[in-house]
């Protein structure tokens, strides 16, 4: 037993699952950035395509195969009269930025990428995380 009592025990890591809080932050960060990503190439006149890895049966073996598939993505900006605007969005909830007002004007659409830029740095420095809990919470509600 006296060998055992020179080790160093703690409780699995593995088990314990990161703050909830950051979670969501990092989940709508990457989302913006894929925005941003769509966005520049948009700009740029450039395709944009994401791919997830799937696990799909092979036709002529049967057996299950991982292949890159690609992943539907969903725009959240338009332009309406020349005019661009932004919706952020954490899954299928639009978050409420400020008094209950959700849509970003954001004008030029040079001005898009800049402006999802600074709602990334907004959600890199906590100020979107109480947006995120409401949202959070009307879908645990509902």
């Amino acid at each position: 037993m006296s060998i055992l009592s020179k080790l160093s025990v703690v409780e699995d890591q593995s088990k314990f699952e990161p703050d909830p809080i950051l979670r969501r932050r990092a989940k709508l960060i990457e989302r913006m950035k894929e925005q941003q990503e769509m966005a520049q190439a948009m700009i740029d006149k450039k395709p944009y395509m994401k791919y997830q890895a799937v696990w799909v049966n092979d036709e002529e073996t049967g057996e299950k195969v991982k292949k890159n598939m690609p992943r539907k993505l969903r725009q959240w900006y338009w332009e309406l009269d020349g005019i661009w605007y932004f919706q952020c969005s954490y899954g299928n909830r639009k978050l409420k930025l400020r008094s209950g007002k959700s849509v970003i004007k954001v004008g030029k659409l040079d001005k898009l990428v800049s402006t999802i830029g600074l709602l990334i740095s907004a959600a890199e420095a906590g100020e979107m995380d109480k947006m995120l809990e409401d949202a959070y919470t009307k879908k645990l509600t509902k």
